[in-house]
């Protein structure tokens, strides 16, 4: 029997339960695509920084 996600009961709570995947449940899809998110994220931070560093040997 699959277990459904809990609330959230804080902020922290809630970036925990994006970070924790069970593939057994039908829940898996939903937290895979956060998991996307999260990838993306931390893509356009990687741009930014490279940009941040570009920028400051062209001058």
């Amino acid at each position: 029997m699959a277990v459904r996600p809990r609330a959230a009961k804080s902020y922290f709570d809630g970036f925990k339960q994006c970070l924790l995947f069970d593939f057994s449940s039908p829940f898996a899809a939903m937290s895979l695509d956060k998991l996307l998110w999260l990838a993306m994220f931390l893509l356009l931070g990687l741009l930014a920084s490279m940009l941040a560093t570009a920028l400051q040997q062209a001058e």
